[in-house]
């Protein structure tokens, strides 16, 4: 998760968007019945790692998740003033990663920070009212899809280009049905990537 534009504000604005950023957080894993207590996260200054440490299905956890970040950052901002108000970048991955004295490491780390930095990702925000930007890997989003073809989230394909990575991915596109996996970024979906 990363607060947008987190940098351009005063350092007290910036404490009491760390304070609700952890408060949205906690409570939107808990009301996704995934424990926060349970999982382990690093502090990032202007976001935060989590990394669930327990086998949960990506297609319960993403969609429950999705949803409760979503409504809980709309109702912070319906009630916080001008710097208070933000806007966030989230990106889902899955993957081993390993636990050092000094914190957490992997390529499946490296590969969701470099989501979360995509220009597609960052875009979303750009649009009038948009409050959050909401990316699965293709992997993750493998793992999501129904029998039947369908994706628990509606989801759109972009491709994640930054650094060194081009990749296939999925941005949440808001709403609640399910997403058709018709258009697929690995094979030329309906966005010509």
């Amino acid at each position: 998760m990363d607060i947008k534009d987190f940098t351009g504000r005063d350092d007290r604005a910036q404490i009491a968007l760390r304070h609700s950023l952890f408060r949205l957080m906690s409570r939107s894993f808990d009301d996704a019945e995934l424990p926060w207590r349970l999982c382990l996260h690093e502090d990032r200054g202007d976001g935060v790692l989590v990394v669930v440490p327990v086998p949960v299905p990506v297609a319960v956890l993403a969609p429950a998740l999705v949803r409760r970040l979503g409504s809980g950052l709309a109702a912070h901002n319906r009630g916080a003033a001008g710097p208070v108000r933000f806007r966030l970048r989230a990106a889902l991955h899955t993957g081993v990663v390993h636990r050092d004295p000094y914190g957490m490491v992997g390529g499946p780390l490296n590969h969701t920070f470099r989501l979360v930095d995509a220009p597609a990702v960052r875009d979303v925000l750009t649009a009038p009212g948009a409050e959050l930007s909401f990316v699965v890997s293709d992997t993750a989003y493998r793992s999501m899809l129904r029998a039947d073809g369908t994706c628990p989230l509606p989801l759109r394909p972009v491709t994640a280009e930054t650094k060194r990575t081009r990749a296939p991915a999925w941005i949440w596109t808001g709403g609640s049905g399910p997403a058709s996996h018709a258009a697929d970024p690995a094979g030329g979906g309906a966005d010509g990537h």
